[in-house]
């Protein structure tokens, strides 16, 4: 099979398999967008990058790419070389902004499709804060249990990374002197790089032993409603299932607009059973409970239905991500990706594309905003295909298959009716 990309941006073509062992060609492909204000109204617009705008077009993602040390820092972005995604990611990558530096502010993005709106998420942003110690050793050991804490004020801050270092989690990890084997090692499942979060096992062990309680301790920046105004402890110790890691409760949940990790939970649960029935009669191969929703990074509030931006279109709204705080509002742009599948006999067929990531990127001060959607297609191998192309159509009134003349073929002259006897 070959494959022609006959588009102005990134497109590829691989092969991926379901759980029923179906194997198929799987079409990717970026196009990619610069946000340019509209003067004198809160209006952008979304130019292609395709020589007008003077960037490079954004490329696919080939690998999953961290903000540092895979080990100790959040996903930036993932990989778009998965098969298939049942749903459509929203992602924001880089900082959220309020003009003057103020203790708080909201992060606000928003989708809707004609008159439906498909997604509408806000994230309080504070200033750096710590829980700080209203209680020592002595009362908690006069009690049996641990010190309080309180979450102090806010320092005032202009910008905070969107990461989910800044976000409620966390890891807990106790060592006794000498000993190389710790005694605590635990992480937050949600979120094992986050701030402010313990685990009981592990106060139960400061408890136990001669460890010093901390006078502070950092809180998170990011938060989902309101934040938690005294530090609390999660029942978790041991080790769990992907399933008991999902069904863990927490005082409240990691909040961001980025991809959560895929070992995370409740992510990891919807990665499938692999035990030994799997390694003696499947492996390779998925397990047959993989579900493909495991490939959909974003959170799960985050993910929407394929979006028609054709029609009724598609208007995405934002706040507090772009350095002056104001609104940024700009309509994703009504093109479409296809795939063309030639096959032996000279039969073309078209193949509509769906748009399964919607990504915005301020990551870079020195650019404004760029906006990349990626298009997917999967194509059964069984129907053997000649060769694929990927196609772009920016007038979405054009239709995907357009008749030309050919010099090889000449439209036979049909006899007129007047003519028959």
């Amino acid at each position: 099979m070959q494959f022609k990309n006959q588009t102005p941006f990134d497109a590829l073509a691989f092969e991926g398999v379901d759980t029923h062992d179906r194997e198929y060609h799987v079409v990717v492909l970026s196009a990619s967008y610069t946000l340019q204000r509209v003067d004198g109204v809160d209006d952008w617009t979304a130019v292609p990058d395709d020589g007008r705008t003077g960037l490079p077009a954004l490329p696919l993602t080939l690998a999953d790419e961290h903000w540092g040390d895979p080990v100790t820092t959040s996903l930036k972005r993932e990989s778009d070389l998965v098969p298939y995604k049942p749903r459509c990611d929203v992602r924001w990558v880089g900082v959220a902004y309020v003009g003057a530096p103020l203790p708080q502010f909201h992060a606000r993005m928003a989708i809707r499709q004609g008159d439906d709106v498909k997604l509408d998420k806000t994230l309080l942003i504070t200033g750096p804060r710590e829980f700080i110690r209203v209680g020592g050793r002595e009362a908690a050991e006069a009690n049996g249990d641990m010190p309080n804490y309180r979450l102090g004020p806010p320092e005032p801050t202009s910008a905070v990374p969107l990461r989910y270092e800044y976000a409620f989690g966390g890891n807990c990890l106790l060592k006794a002197s000498g000993n190389a084997e710790p005694i605590v090692n635990e992480v937050c499942y949600r979120n094992p790089i986050g701030r402010g979060w313990w685990a009981r096992e592990y106060v139960e062990a400061l408890l136990r032993t001669d460890a010093r309680w901390p006078e502070r301790m950092p809180a998170p920046q990011i938060w989902m409603g309101s934040p938690i105004s005294e530090w609390t402890v999660t029942a978790q110790s041991g080790s769990k299932s992907p399933v008991e890691m999902a069904q863990m409760p927490y005082p409240t949940i990691p909040a961001g607009f980025g991809p959560l990790g895929k070992a995370w939970a409740p992510r990891l649960a919807l990665a499938g059973t692999y035990d030994a029935e799997w390694l003696e009669n499947r492996h390779p191969d998925l397990p047959r409970d993989f579900d493909f929703g495991f490939w959909n990074g974003a959170p799960a509030d985050m993910q929407i239905d394929f979006p028609d931006v054709t029609g009724a279109g598609v208007l995405m709204a934002v706040q507090g991500l772009i350095p002056t705080g104001d609104l940024l509002r700009w309509q994703v742009p009504p093109h479409r990706a296809y795939v063309l599948m030639r096959l032996d006999d000279g039969l073309v067929l078209p193949n509509p594309m769906q748009i399964d990531l919607i990504e915005v990127d301020n990551s870079d001060p020195s650019n404004p905003p760029r906006l990349r959607i990626v298009w997917r297609t999967a194509l059964l191998k069984a129907a053997s295909p000649r060769v694929l192309e990927a196609r772009f159509e920016t007038d979405p009134g054009q239709p995907l298959l357009k008749l030309r003349p050919s010099a090889q073929y000449q439209r036979p002259s049909l006899p007129s009716i007047s003519s028959r006897s």
